[in-house]
C-alpha cells in the first residue's frame, strides 16, 4: 500500500511541475506568436522631409512615418513612428513662360514590430503652380514675363498619405 501511495504521489508532483512549468513558459509563448498582415491593410503615414522638384533627382530616397499604431486582432503588427521608405519617382522643374513643375513620390515599404520590411503600395504627386497666362500676358506686354518660373512641385514635411499593404506578411509579435 505505502508502494502505491508513493508512486501515487510522483505522479501528481510530475503533473504539477508540468502544469507550473506550462504556466511559466504562456507568457513567453505568447509573446513570440506569428501574426499574419493580411493584403490591403491600411497604413497611415506623414512626410518626415519636404521634397520639392528643384531639391530632387528620380531615385532619391524619401522617409515617412506611420502616424498611428497599425493592429491585426488586438495586437500591433506596425508601431507608430515606424520608418516607411520609397523614392522620388518623377521631378519636373518649374519652367519658363509660367510652366508648373511636380514631384512624384512612391512608397515601397514599412518596417513591422519585429523588424520585417512589409511592402506597400502609395504614391502622390504633387504640381506647382502653373503661372503661364499671367507669363504670357506679361510677356506681351514686356519681354522678361516670358522669363517668369511656374510653381515648383512640392510635398510638405507633414503631409499625409495612405498605403496599403501589398501582400500577406507574417510577423512575430
Amino acid at each position: 500500500m505505502e508502494l502505491l501511495m508513493n508512486k501515487i504521489k510522483r505522479q501528481i508532483a510530475a503533473t504539477l511541475l508540468t502544469v507550473m512549468t506550462l504556466q511559466s513558459a504562456a507568457p513567453l509563448i505568447a509573446a513570440t506568436m506569428a501574426t499574419k498582415v493580411p493584403a490591403g491593410t491600411l497604413v497611415r503615414l506623414r512626410a518626415s522631409g519636404t521634397v520639392t522638384g528643384s531639391n530632387s533627382s528620380v531615385g532619391n530616397t524619401v522617409i515617412f512615418t506611420v502616424t498611428n499604431d497599425v493592429k491585426v486582432d488586438g495586437a500591433v503588427v506596425i508601431k507608430a513612428g515606424a520608418n516607411a521608405i520609397g523614392t522620388v519617382s518623377s521631378v519636373r522643374k518649374a519652367g519658363i513662360i509660367g510652366s508648373a513643375g511636380s514631384v512624384g513620390v512612391s512608397l515601397t515599404s514599412v518596417t513591422a514590430v519585429d523588424g520585417t520590411e512589409i511592402p506597400i503600395s502609395a504614391s502622390a504627386v504633387r504640381e506647382g503652380e502653373d503661372k503661364q497666362i499671367t507669363a504670357l500676358i506679361i510677356g506681351l506686354l514686356c519681354l522678361v514675363g516670358f522669363f517668369m518660373k511656374g510653381g515648383e512641385g512640392e510635398l510638405q514635411a507633414g503631409s499625409t498619405l495612405e498605403a496599403r499593404t501589398i501582400s500577406e506578411a507574417t510577423i512575430t509579435t
